[in-house]
């Protein structure tokens, strides 16, 4: 009993540090401009997507033999790439909307293409063409790959220290990668992302966040953040910070260890919060959810009149977190129809 009560616990820190992160990574991508602006962004981006594949790695199990890693990689692809894919098709079609002759236009479709194939969540130059953004979908491609990099490293070998080794080899190969030449589907992170992933492997081995004094944990791990990123970004004005969309490792490792830092406060900040479950229930729910709300935000630039206030970045934020929330609660109450719709004709 002791031991189902310690894996709910879990959980829920974990879909509670998500419901915090997507909301942060929300207002991230609002707010940039001036001092206070370019600090919030800063730090927000210092962390916010190593969190994300660093709690996806809390919550995998990695596959025993050859025969599951087939399967988990069939299901990882429908779960991720699926519906990148579906979000892409329809962001895709709502262009073709409103401009028609988008359809009969083939450099169009050739645009589309390539930006599909690249994923990359920034544009780039390639082949002297540039390559359009895919936008946040770029993280779907990048965690599939990633994860099953790691997958197969910790299936072929089972000593974490060379796993260890295997990881930082296989980033700092991502980051140069990012540097000379960034490839299809984003696969350049993918492997740059390894020692976030190792870092999620041993947190859910070791039981790091989920022990005793996490107060004291959270100001210890609030000082580290912080320390390092003032080390990264010592002018607001230059953006220093990591950035892996746009391929950018300022002083690594400092900055992956900042992200690290970043994600282990929040860590423990949910675990503090997820103590008073009733009070974040809806954050927490949000962060069970995390999927959709990803996907609404990838597309919330649609809605932009919804949301965005000339001159006030941070009312924007708030209005854009605001206007998410409002669809992701009209498409959960959708799912939950169909889904008992579903239940009833079994």
């Amino acid at each position: 009993m002791k031991q189902r009560q310690q894996v709910t616990e879990r959980v829920q820190w974990i879909d509670l540090a998500k419901g915090i992160a997507i909301l942060l990574t929300i207002v991230g991508h609002s707010v940039e401009y001036g001092i206070k602006g370019s600090y919030v962004r800063g730090m927000i981006f210092s962390f916010h997507m190593p969190l994300f594949f660093i709690l996806s790695m809390i919550t995998y199990r990695n596959a025993q033999s050859l025969e599951e890693f087939k399967k988990k990689t069939q299901k990882a692809f429908y779960h991720l790439i699926i519906p990148a894919l579906i979000v892409y098709v329809l962001y895709t079609c709502l262009q073709c909307v409103e401009n028609i002759q988008l359809i009969t236009d083939l450099s169009f479709w050739k645009e589309k293409l390539y930006t599909f194939i690249f994923a990359s969540g920034v544009s780039l130059e390639y082949g002297g063409m540039e390559i359009k953004p895919l936008g946040m979908l770029w993280f779907f491609f990048a965690l599939f790959i990633g994860r099953l990099i790691f997958d197969y490293i910790h299936l072929k070998i089972k000593d974490d220290a060379i796993v260890f080794v295997l990881t930082c080899i296989t980033g700092i190969l991502g980051i140069i990668l990012g540097q000379v030449q960034w490839l299809p589907f984003s696969m350049d992170i993918a492997f740059a992302i390894q020692p976030f992933l190792f870092w999620g492997h041993v947190i859910k081995k070791k039981s790091i966040i989920v022990t005793k004094k996490p107060v004291k944990k959270v100001l210890l791990w609030a000082v580290v953040w912080i320390a390092l990123y003032v080390i990264i970004t010592p002018d607001y004005q230059v953006r220093t910070y990591l950035e892996l969309a746009c391929r950018r490792y300022s002083l690594f490792p400092i900055s992956y260890i900042c992200a690290i830092a970043g994600t282990m406060f929040i860590g423990e900040v949910s675990v503090l919060c997820s103590k008073l479950r009733k009070l974040f229930s809806p954050i927490i729910f949000l962060g069970k959810n995390s999927l959709y709300m990803f996907c609404i935000h990838a597309m919330d630039s649609w809605i932009r009149g919804w949301w965005y206030v000339d001159g006030n970045q941070f009312v924007s934020a708030i209005r854009r977190c605001i206007s998410d929330l409002i669809i992701f609660i009209i498409i959960m109450l959708i799912v939950s129809i169909i889904r008992k719709i579903k239940s009833k004709n079994m």
